[in-house]
């Protein structure tokens, strides 16, 4: 059953901007069959022989995922594991004839990420950043007994792990999306104890193998072009856009039109589509007022400048064409606000504003 999970925005130096932390409280354990959630051991006891036997394992995990969350699409960029509790059910070995025999008895665990976190790339993961632990049991032989409460047993991954999030239907109306999470994870242990059978001592040898995998459904919220993760679309998403339009390693997520290309197309997109804002509203809080004016005013001829500048129609100027947008748009309040000059006067405004400028630039070149 998905439920709205508690969400923490993190902003790390490092990691992908606006990651959302996803804490995942009943990761189940995925029915066991041969090749998943058995644990496989073998016990070789050299010249005495070897014997293999199966536990089944069941029970939960807990992990904080780390997920992106803005391209609308959600896919996971780390991963750690923080507990759970599992069990396992019991094994017995015959070896030598029965004159050795070894076994388990009520084995369970947990699961752990000594630190830091996985790094997940493209739902892969090095499963050796994370440990399987035999916390609880014991593991017992002829003159060999291991309690895993004092003294655990500890298995680690071995090759590449999966986190996946698969979505569930669309986002509804409040922008939350159901996922399946799926986590993979193969882990291996090896353990060596001595028996002794009263006229030999024998070197035991424990080899045993497991993947994990484990699955959970959730709902998070998600909003496409919300690169800060803050659930809202405003001008601090637009600064993380326009910081890397043009450079050719930007994450694809910022392809806002999907055209695989980072530019102003897509700065554009950003502003029409995902954010669907009014013409003329600079400071995007829906509603086309003083405020915005204010930020046409202040940013008249400036460099390189963008919709939160005033630039209305994305032509790369701040000029009379996006007051007229502001004008065409205002609201009825933004008229008692600000002293709007009349269209056919507008051309003089620019006039004097333009030669303000450049007169501002001279005198500053003078004067150096």
């Amino acid at each position: 059953m998905s439920r709205l999970l508690p969400l923490v925005v993190l902003l790390v130096a490092g990691s992908r901007v606006g990651a959302l932390t996803v804490s995942l409280d009943n990761l189940a354990f995925a029915p066991a069959d041969s090749q998943t959630n058995t644990l496989a051991v073998t016990v070789d006891a050299g010249v005495a022989g070897s014997d293999q036997d199966s536990s089944i394992i069941s029970g939960f995990l807990t992990a904080d995922i780390q997920v992106d969350v803005s391209t609308g699409t959600p896919f996971a960029t780390g991963l750690g594991f923080t507990g759970g509790d599992f069990e396992a059910t019991d094994m017995n070995f015959r070896l030598a004839a029965g004159l050795l025999t070894a076994g388990t008895r009520d084995v369970g665990g947990t699961m752990r990420t000594p630190s830091p976190p996985s790094v997940v790339r493209d739902e892969r993961f090095e499963a050796d950043d994370h440990e399987l632990v035999l916390d609880r049991g014991e593991l017992s032989a002829p003159s060999y007994l291991r309690d895993l409460f004092l003294d655990p047993l500890v298995a680690v991954g071995t090759g590449q792990g999966i986190l996946s999030l698969s979505p569930v239907g669309g986002p509804d109306a409040e922008h939350n999306l159901t996922l399946d999470v799926q986590l993979v994870v193969p882990q291996q242990l090896t353990q060596e104890f001595q028996v002794d059978l009263g006229f030999r001592v024998l070197d035991v040898t424990l080899d045993s193998s497991v993947t994990v995998v484990a699955t959970q459904q959730i709902t998070i919220p998600v909003l496409p072009g919300d690169y800060d993760s803050s659930g809202t679309l405003d001008c601090t998403d637009l600064d993380y856009l326009t910081s890397v339009l043009d450079l050719p390693n930007a994450h694809e997520k910022f392809d806002a039109n999907d055209d695989g290309e980072v530019d102003l197309l897509d700065v554009q997109t950003w502003v029409e589509q995902f954010r669907q804002a009014k013409p003329g509203d600079a400071n995007l809080d829906d509603v086309v007022d003083a405020n915005d004016f204010e930020r046409w005013q202040s940013n008249l001829f400036t460099a390189n400048p963008l919709w939160c500048d005033g630039d209305f129609n994305f032509d790369g100027n701040i000029d009379g064409l996006d007051f007229n947008i502001w004008l065409a748009n205002r609201s009825d309040s933004a008229l008692n606000a600000v002293a709007v000059p009349e269209p056919h006067s507008f051309g003089l405004l620019l006039l004097c504003a333009f030669g303000w400028w450049r007169h501002e630039g001279r005198s500053r070149r003078l004067e150096r």
